[in-house]
Order: structure tokens, then sequence, then C-alpha cells
């Protein structure tokens, strides 16, 4: 589609796209993916919001997806450490929405827990239930200074040490996300 589209060329590409994915609408990113146009070839040219874009070519504007609760998207987790038989790092959690729970919440819990704040808080909430998740708290085992380093005067946090080769160079180092470093 050329970048000089008009308003029934838009309409007429949101209805295509709907009727390839079930009469579902797309979302801005998807229309964008789809035909390769951006966002400012119809922002403020034709509509103001995507919103009015969907209502013009016949659709109710897409609702928003509904904020989870911290308890339902633990009640999750414990799903997914079940599932793995131990924690999971992003990876196994995004292994576990692609396969077996697609509706799994992974870009929520990145973007609105956190991975770093994610497994003290998950943790926390375990602990005041551990008899309901007694096998999924031992995934989970608190820190002793026996084997935290702490009596050396060292403090310690959960992350990943990495070993990686590039060419003729390896670069050893720490990471919380292991993910962002190897790609």
């Amino acid at each position: 589609m050329n970048t000089k589209a008009t308003k029934q060329e838009f309409v007429a590409e949101i209805r295509r796209i709907a009727a390839k994915n079930d009469g579902r609408p797309p979302g801005i990113r998807t229309f964008s993916n789809e035909t390769g146009l951006s966002r400012s070839s119809w922002d403020g040219v034709y509509w103001s919001k995507w919103s009015d874009a969907l209502r013009e070519a016949g659709f109710a504007p897409n609702q928003r997806t509904p904020k989870f609760e911290d308890d339902a998207i633990f009640e999750m987790l414990v799903t997914v450490c079940r599932h793995c038989g131990r924690r999971p790092s992003v990876s196994d959690m995004r292994l576990f929405r692609r396969t077996v729970n697609p509706e799994f919440p992974l870009e929520t819990i990145r973007g609105r827990i956190g991975v770093d704040k994610l497994w003290a808080a998950f943790r926390s909430w375990l602990n005041k239930n551990p008899n309901n998740f007694a096998d999924v708290v031992v995934f989970f085992g608190e820190r002793t200074s026996e084997n935290s380093g702490s009596e050396l005067g060292v403090t310690t946090a959960d992350g990943y040490v990495y070993l990686l080769k590039s060419g003729d160079h390896y670069k050893i180092g720490r990471s919380d996300e292991i993910e962002r470093r190897v790609k």
C-alpha cells in the first residue's frame, strides 16, 4: 500500500485484516505491520484516535485487556512452576505461554511488576500460604548466610553469571536479565 493512502483505502485495509482475523479488527501495531503504514499516516490526518478509524470501518473499538490482579498472576506462576518443575526463567514462561496457556500474562509481568521484583513478591505471596504451595515453595528457598557470602561482607543478589563468545573474544559478566545479554 502506498504511503499516501486515502481514507477509503485505510477503511478497506482495516476490513481486509479483520476478515483475515475471524472478524476481529486489528490494533495499531498489527495494522502497521500488515500494511507498512505508520501511525503518522492516519493520526491527525483522517482520525485523531484509532477507535475512530475502527468505527468508520464498521467495528467496535478494541477493548483494553483487563488488569490482572497480583493474586491471579501469582496463581498462574504456580502453574508455570509446577509445569517446569523449578523456578521458571523468562524463556520458560514464554514457552509456557506459547505451548500451554496463550493467556499467560508475560508482558504484564515484565511491564507492571518487573522481573527483578517478581520473585521477591512471589516468594512473599507463597509464604502467606506455604501449605497450599509446599511443592512450589521449595523452588524459592531462602538464602542463608552460609551460602550467600554475607559473612565475608559480600552482598549477593539473584541473577545469572554468563560467558559469551563473539568471534575470538569472550565476555564474562553478571546480569539480572540474561535474555538482554544473549541475543
